[in-house]
């Protein structure tokens, strides 16, 4: 609801100072692939849309990008982060860092300023998670570090105990957790 709102202030503000008719349709891809199709389908089979802003996960971005690029439509999102979206074609922007740029730093800085050597990565088994977890680990391993343990979890699991004992049992030095909240498709 932040983006929608941040979205719908955006637009009243240009749409006020331009004075040009232009209209804001929202769907809502409850942050699901399929949902996003068919959400993005309709917006521009039906409502006759050229550009979109959307969606905020990497897995629905990376879903409905191929059929921004076939049918020409300009394709924006405010958070996906996958690093395979840097290829999703010309018509796609995002304007939150590729994972490729996060998942450095916060390997950079876990190695170089944290002093960790010995992690763990339990990350959201998704395509922003996949992203960020192949991305730190390369670049914590390069700077010499080890990584003992990798596991994911899913959007609404609640019980990480077995992941943390074998973290424990690992004598980890620092748990690397990217993921979301739950509930960011309401976000």
């Amino acid at each position: 609801k932040t983006v929608v709102s941040g979205i719908q202030l955006a637009f009243d503000d240009y749409k006020d100072s331009r004075n040009v008719e232009i209209k804001l349709v929202i769907e809502d891809s409850k942050g699901d692939p399929n949902s996003a199709v068919s959400a993005f389908n309709k917006l521009i089979n039906v409502d006759k849309v050229k550009v979109v802003i959307g969606d905020l996960t990497s897995s629905a971005t990376l879903a409905i990008a191929p059929i921004a690029m076939k049918n020409n439509i300009i394709l924006m999102s405010p958070t996906a982060s996958n690093p395979a979206l840097s290829k999703a074609g010309k018509s796609f922007f995002r304007v939150w860092p590729s994972d490729n740029y996060s998942g450095y730093v916060a390997a950079s800085y876990t190695y170089n300023k944290l002093g960790s050597r010995n992690v763990a990565i339990i990350y959201i088994n998704n395509d922003y998670g996949l992203g960020l977890k192949d991305v730190f680990k390369k670049t914590f391993e390069s700077l010499g570090g080890k990584v003992s343990l990798v596991d994911s979890y899913n959007q609404n699991q609640i019980d990480f105990r077995n992941i943390l004992i074998r973290a424990r049992q690992d004598k980890v030095d620092l748990i690397y957790i990217p993921g979301h909240p739950y509930g960011i498709a309401n976000a």
